[in-house]
């Protein structure tokens, strides 16, 4: 008897336990069976007996058969699916409940034409759910080429957000009295370099102008809490200063009326310059403060509601809608679209 309890400990399937429950019974008819209680059978009543204790066995090794097969497949969907889930979370690599911060940390200037420049730089920050957070504005004076300085848009302002989720810092320039331009604007995410031994990630926002080029670093990393998070600001009446239309999706503004009167066919956009085209195919973008064209622009596709626009010099596309609405811009053939100024088209 207590090599049957042996071997009972030893199951590990429920095929096993089934086999074993079979063997148990039948041992214990075969016992009663040898104990001589049973009156005489005739042949006929015997072979009943025998008939029915066959029938129990093979519906009983039946049952085990099923339910072991049954329990082995579903056993190995259930491990099959809990190594995808872990080789899933191995492969993406984001530890849980990973929180990320986001915040400038210092400002450069990449281009100057003068020996010095005076520039205007401002940057917004906006979290997970297109809120505006951040909004910092400095000016910097008889600045050099290639110099890096700290400045008062590395506050101790920053933005969080989860893993799967991204912030957008949009930045723009310009000088002192005038609209500011529209500068990269970029949404920052998750990086499988945060979890290595040296965490953080370090991105440059540009920001172009006639006399001088500049940049702004955003440093993102992992956080352990919220702290200095700004509260939420009303971005509905950015100032005079600043432009028509930052680079998120944004209603289509009335555009500012230029000192120069739109020509036909012509386009006007929110920082006073005007597209007009000097020969088929071929469009200039004229600047208030300017008879010269800043830029020359090839017409690469024209439909009813926009015109395409390449400007070779700088591998930049640029489209404008058609009557009105939010102009887009970006670079090269692969870069992802940002929003430009207010432009209007004129008939």
């Amino acid at each position: 008897m207590d090599k049957i309890f042996d071997v009972a400990t030893s199951i590990s399937t429920p095929l096993a336990l089934g086999g074993f429950l079979a063997a148990v019974v039948f041992w214990i008819f075969r016992q009663i069976i040898a104990k001589d209680i049973f009156p005489r059978l005739t042949e006929s009543l015997g072979a009943d007996v025998i008939k029915h204790i066959v029938d129990r066995l093979f519906i009983l090794a039946l049952v085990a058969t099923v339910l072991g097969i049954s329990a082995y497949v579903f056993v190995i969907v259930i491990q099959k699916d809990d190594n995808s889930r872990k080789q899933a979370s191995s492969s993406d690599g984001v530890p849980p409940g990973r929180l990320l911060s986001a915040a400038p940390f210092r400002a450069r200037l990449d281009d100057c034409t003068d020996k010095t420049c005076d520039v205007v730089l401002r940057l917004k920050g906006y979290d997970s759910q297109g809120r505006l957070r951040y909004d910092s504005k400095d000016e910097f004076s008889k600045w050099i080429q290639g110099d890096s300085r700290d400045t008062r848009l590395n506050t101790t302002d920053t933005l969080y957000f989860d893993a799967d989720q991204k912030v957008h810092f949009q930045l723009f320039c310009g000088l002192e009295g005038e609209n500011l331009r529209v500068g990269e604007g970029s949404d920052l995410g998750w990086s499988a370099r945060f979890e290595s031994s040296t965490p953080g990630v370090f991105y440059w926002l540009s920001c172009a102008h006639d006399h001088f080029k500049a940049s702004i670093g955003i440093a993102v990393a992992p956080a352990t809490s919220r702290i200095n998070q700004p509260e939420v600001k009303d971005d509905s009446s950015p100032p005079q200063a600043d432009v028509q239309a930052a680079s998120r999706p944004a209603v289509a503004e009335p555009v500012p009326t230029s000192s120069r009167q739109a020509a036909s066919g012509s386009f006007s956009t929110g920082n006073g310059d005007s597209f007009v085209q000097a020969a088929p195919g071929v469009w200039h973008e004229l600047s208030p403060q300017k008879t010269d064209p800043s830029f020359i622009f090839e017409e690469t596709k024209r439909t009813d509601t926009e015109l395409l626009l390449f400007d070779k010099s700088r591998s930049l596309y640029l489209r404008l809608p058609i009557p009105t609405g939010i102009a887009q811009w970006r670079v090269g053939d692969s870069g992802s679209w940002n929003y430009w100024y207010a432009a209007t088209y004129h008939k």
